[in-house]
């Protein structure tokens, strides 16, 4: 991140404002304008103590498909799980 903008949004408080309030300001929302639910993004934390969490779980979409055809089955793939 750009040491101005972290400063300039007031660096680890503006995380803990959003983590408390992330659907009501649109500086807090995803780059996609989504808003990132705490509790989703992050683990390891009790009550709302989001700023000792110790993960920050990331989400990779992937396009398993070649051409039209799925690689996978769906329920081939929760068999596993």
């Amino acid at each position: 991140m750009d040491s101005g903008t972290f400063d300039e949004y007031g660096g680890v408080e503006h995380g803990e404002y959003c983590f408390q309030h992330y659907t009501s300001s649109e500086n807090c929302l995803s780059a996609f304008q989504a808003p990132g639910d705490p509790s989703v993004v992050l683990g390891g934390f009790s009550g709302n103590s989001y700023s000792e969490a110790t993960a920050f779980v990331i989400t990779y979409p992937v396009n398993n498909a070649i051409g039209d055809q799925c690689v996978y089955n769906d329920n081939e793939i929760r068999s596993f799980f």
